[in-house]
């Protein structure tokens, strides 16, 4: 394939990154930083002290998980029979599972 081939780049996604450590434990997408110009993304969980992670490499920055995946608008496997929708509110956590979901015994 030449240059000229190349297919469009796809527009990058805006995340609300924040630098330093979390106040509250849960699971956070982060930026891991493997030199001056390298890096990956990954999720990890701050256990209100630090990152649950295997790895030596640096967290520089975080972004709570269900922003980030609200923001993405993902549609859910399987058909969509537009019911049972959820609030878009990112931060919305159900006080009565029961509203959403069918609790058995």
């Amino acid at each position: 394939m030449s240059i000229r081939e190349r297919k469009p780049k796809k527009p990058r996604q805006d995340v609300a990154w924040v630098e330093g450590e979390p106040k509250l434990p849960g699971l956070y997408l982060v930026a891991i930083e493997l030199g001056k110009t390298t890096g990956y993304f990954t999720f990890c969980n701050w256990t209100g002290k630090k990152w649950d992670q295997t790895y030596p490499e640096k967290v520089v920055a975080y972004c709570i998980a269900n922003q980030f995946l609200a923001s993405l608008h993902l549609k859910w496997p399987g058909p969509d029979d537009g019911e049972d929708e959820m609030p878009e509110d990112p931060n919305f956590v159900p006080t009565d599972p029961s509203e959403y979901w069918e609790v058995k015994d």
